[in-house]
């Protein structure tokens, strides 16, 4: 059980935690942070552990803890936990950190695998969806997405790591659509990778492999070639469908260095469908219909930020249409 008595400690008594899972700190972030702190000082007391050395490891607020030390600030807030287990600690960590700044993809993936071990080891079976989800608070959805992150080699999971820790203006100067976003590399693994190796893993082999598909994705994409990571989502079915068609098509597409995501659509006879477009938009006006007008602040400048983007994707969408 926490101490809840919230005490003061001189910085130099604190020392960071090798465990956490946040990799990156983004620096957008720390600033804004930063400004609040100076305005207003450290609002949310820290959680700490006393360690072997006698002195306090940070559970949660490293980010607070780095600020402080930006500002000179000689002590800091905290409450004082029991030292936590090494079985339940990343799980603990899980539930803490959702209920402020989420870490990202990668890190997330990384620690789940954690979970998935510790609970393999003590319970002599792999958890299931349901149980990882009660275990770190993560939906089934970023369960799925964290463990086909951990099929990656560890090459691709440094690059989305590197990606992430892009400020917005790096990424504006890059370009949206040559990005090598967490969910880039997701839609090549779902709708190209994963399809080809279990429907034609002939032609899976002989392409050279995940590895040697990743590597020509990502210079098609860093080259412009890879423009709607979205437009590629049917590939999936059509190569269930038409594993040889698909696996020639694919072939050809990581072979030539010129062909775009366009001619991959085109060489596997992709159409358009017109009515799935009126189908998914119609969903797509049901979800704005059903946002509520008394949203706690929180959640309506989330909203605003996803209806922002939205809007951005479809100006730029109808500029190409006309």
């Amino acid at each position: 059980m926490a101490n809840e008595i919230v005490r003061e400690i001189p910085v130099n008594l604190f020392e960071i935690n090798p465990e956490n899972p946040r990799l990156i700190f983004d620096q957008e972030k720390l600033d804004r942070l930063l400004e609040s702190v100076k305005e207003r000082g450290i609002l949310v007391p820290l959680n700490v552990f006393i360690n072997d050395n006698k002195k306090y490891t940070i559970i949660d607020g490293e980010r607070r803890y780095k600020v402080a030390l930006q500002l000179g600030l000689t002590k800091l807030p905290v409450i004082i936990n029991e030292r936590p287990r090494s079985e339940d600690y990343v799980q603990d960590m899980f539930h803490i950190h959702n209920l402020r700044e989420p870490w990202e993809l990668v890190p997330t993936a990384i620690k789940l695998n954690q979970v998935i071990e510790n609970f393999s080891k003590k319970q002599g079976h792999k958890p299931t969806e349901r149980e990882l989800n009660k275990l770190t608070g993560l939906t089934i959805s970023e369960i799925r997405r964290c463990r086909l992150i951990l099929t990656f080699p560890e090459k691709i999971q440094d690059l989305m790591l590197q990606d992430e820790a892009k400020t917005s203006k790096e990424k504006s100067i890059i370009g949206k659509d040559k990005l090598l976003t967490e969910d880039f590399f997701i839609e090549m693994a779902k709708n190209i990778i994963s399809p080809l190796e279990k429907n034609n893993p002939r032609a899976f082999k002989e392409i050279g492999g995940s590895k040697k598909i990743f590597e020509a994705v990502i210079e098609k994409r860093k080259s412009g070639l890879i423009k709607n990571i979205v437009s590629l989502r049917p590939l999936s079915k059509c190569i269930r469908d038409r594993p040889i068609k698909g696996g020639q098509a694919i072939r050809s597409f990581v072979q030539n260095q010129n062909l775009s995501s366009e001619d991959l659509i085109s060489k596997v006879g992709l159409v358009f469908d017109l009515y799935k477009f009126e189908r998914n938009m119609n969903v797509f006006y049901g979800a704005l219909d059903n946002i509520p007008k008394d949203l706690v602040a929180k959640d309506k400048e989330n909203i605003v930020k996803i209806l922002r983007k939205m809007k951005n994707s479809i100006e730029q969408k109808l500029k190409e249409l006309r």
